[in-house]
């Protein structure tokens, strides 16, 4: 999406996190709200417990392409 917005395909892009790199290219606002992350998981799985961290061991977890969340998670690896 950020190469959309570049290109003038997209007028906005929300969830963006705020780099140096990003700041030479784009105008970033103040913050406008907060944002909870959620997982979400078919209803008929009945091995994840909400809440319960342990049951979350081993799961396959994919993230959006983009995603400030998949841009941490590779930092720090």
């Amino acid at each position: 999406m950020q190469q959309m917005l570049e290109d003038g395909e997209i007028d906005m892009v929300t969830s963006a996190r705020k780099t140096p790199d990003r700041e030479e290219k784009f105008d970033f606002s103040r913050p406008i709200g907060t944002n909870h992350g959620m997982l979400t998981v078919r209803s008929d799985n009945s091995t994840i417990v909400d809440g319960n961290y342990s049951t979350y061991n081993g799961m396959r977890v994919a993230l959006l392409n983009g995603n400030i969340w998949q841009h941490l998670w590779i930092l720090k690896r």
